[in-house]
């Protein structure tokens, strides 16, 4: 069973169009050398249905809050909803410019090329699974990019470890002890690494950071947000053996619930 399917030629094209056609929000990811960057903005149109879709340039991307720089003959992820199900696909910038709606103002705009392919993603696959009560996966992360090399100017970040609690392929959760807090703000960037099974190399992830709660016995919780995974063959390989592992534990929790029932 695979994570993603490809849209037939004309199910791709009538799904852009109706996005298009309904100004969908889109979430925009750009891989930077230090993290990736990722924005919310929305379609605005067809400038040539075929060949060349338009998005609003974003305002501002998650993270630093700052306006992004983003240039012609860049490889661009882009993300939206058809109905229950995540399509994304990757383009290429081919100008930035003004889109001017019948009724209103110009809006600054990016034209895309029209995509090849769309992959849509199961949908069950955003279900957040626990960890079997039988596992336990440590989880190291740190603040920056996953791919920590150093340089010149450039310092490691503190590396901290917490328990992977929940999984998806589309995030995760991380305990550790409250007194540990990494102080992170939203949208930082944060680099992984975690091994959920031992005859496999461990995942190393860029992460967006979302959120920390924390919890009556003391711990913190972190949610983490995997990024830039569909935009590459390689992020997909990557995707699909991450909708492995989340089987995987929904298979052991559905097991485990089987069992529970007859137990009653």
């Amino acid at each position: 069973m695979s994570v993603m399917s490809i849209l037939a030629a004309e199910a791709c094209d009538a799904a852009l169009e109706q996005a298009l056609a309904r100004g969908e929000p889109v979430v925009l990811s750009l891989e930077r050398s230090d993290a990736w960057l990722v924005a919310k903005s929305r379609f605005l149109g067809a400038a040539s249905p075929g060949h060349q879709l338009l998005v609003q340039y974003p305002d501002a991307s998650e993270g630093d809050g700052q306006r992004p720089e983003i240039q012609t003959g860049e490889n661009i992820g882009v993300a939206f909803r058809r109905g229950h199900k995540k399509c994304v696909f990757t383009a290429i910038v081919l100008a930035t410019g003004h889109y001017t709606p019948s009724d209103g103002e110009p809006i600054e705009s990016l034209a895309l090329s029209w995509p090849a392919e769309v992959q849509e993603l199961q949908r069950r696959a955003y279900y957040r699974v626990p960890v079997p009560g039988n596992r336990f996966v440590p989880v190291k992360f740190w603040e920056g990019s996953a791919n920590r090399q150093d340089g010149p100017g450039r310092r490691w970040a503190p590396t901290h470890t917490g328990q992977l609690a929940d999984i998806s392929v589309g995030g995760m959760r991380v305990v550790l002890p409250a007194a540990q807090n990494p102080r992170l703000h939203e949208g930082d960037a944060v680099g992984i690494e975690f091994q959920p099974d031992i005859n496999q190399p461990p995942f190393v992830l860029d992460t967006q950071f979302r959120y920390a709660n924390e919890t009556p016995d003391s711990q913190i919780s972190i949610g983490l947000q995997f990024v830039g995974l569909e935009t590459s063959p390689q992020g997909q390989e990557l995707l699909h053996r991450l909708f492995r592992v989340v089987r995987r534990y929904q298979q052991y929790e559905q097991r485990q619930t089987r069992i529970r029932k007859r137990r009653r």
